[in-house]
């Protein structure tokens, strides 16, 4: 399967390379012929040639998708920043902020809470942001409704740690179980959980997050980056490091058709 990936990939590139989009649009069958047959020649003689061609376009789609991606943090930096129904974790005044989209059933976002979390708490200067992204089904729905109402008797970070930690289905009754167990009071919980309050605020991070290109859980922003997927504790300084770095390095003059920069 990687074989015929890279072969197609490589008559992509070096059909259009080789004649540009429009005229390859306008090639004659024997024209296209002729290409495809350069192409199958070059595939056998230089394989490394057309590697090295193809890890070239993608390290430059991965440039473009990171330079589109940061553009879109700025664009909505309000949403992601300042939204006062998204929970937090640390210090509220820190001077690196962190934002996860995630979902409770999700395994990945289930192994590197704890050691997320433990770091964030050590380090004392982080600000992490909750995103609720409840994408793995109905009962993914029901636990961050859940949670956004633990957030209304002070419980949130609690409520969140029990339900990552949760084996069993997450159900009604689980949720009674987690809510009595943290001294809640349920009746309110289950009031509070079919809010339209909470109901937007779901609706809004799953909107935010589709803008910003959230195609699955976990995902981060640290500073005015982006990064799909698990971050282990170790991966997850070194980025929140960076962002220091960077802020403490002396500034380029500013670009002024350029966006400003988000302050995180």
């Amino acid at each position: 399967m990687q074989k015929i990936f890279l072969s197609l990939a490589a008559v992509i590139m070096l059909g259009l390379a080789a004649c540009g989009q429009q005229q390859a649009d306008n090639l004659t069958p024997n024209q296209t012929e002729e290409v495809k047959t350069a192409v199958r020649e070059l595939l056998t003689k230089e394989p490394k040639l057309v590697i090295d061609a193809l890890e070239a376009y993608q390290r430059q789609a991965r440039e473009e998708q990171a330079n589109n991606t940061k553009k879109s943090i700025q664009q909505f930096s309000n949403e992601i920043y300042n939204n006062p129904a998204s929970p937090v974790m640390g210090n509220p005044n820190g001077d690196v902020t962190v934002v996860e989209f995630f979902d409770y059933n999700c395994g990945y976002c289930k192994a590197v809470f704890h050691p997320i979390r433990d770091a964030v708490l050590q380090d004392g200067k982080i600000k992490f942001i909750f995103k609720e992204y409840p994408i793995l089904g109905d009962s993914s729905v029901l636990a961050a409704k859940a949670a956004l109402a633990a957030a209304k008797q002070g419980k949130y970070i609690e409520f969140h740690t029990a339900l990552m930690d949760w084996k069993a289905p997450k159900d009604d009754a689980a949720i009674s179980t987690i809510a009595k167990n943290l001294g809640l009071n349920d009746a309110q919980l289950k009031a509070d959980m079919n809010s339209p309050e909470i109901q937007q605020t779901i609706e809004a991070d799953r909107a935010l997050g589709l803008k910003l290109g959230v195609n699955g859980t976990p995902a981060f922003i640290v500073g005015d980056k982006f990064y799909p997927g698990a971050l282990d504790a170790d991966a997850f300084k070194k980025l929140v490091a960076d962002v220091r770095q960077a802020k403490a390095a002396p500034s380029a003059p500013a670009d002024p058709a350029a966006p400003a920069p988000v302050q995180q």
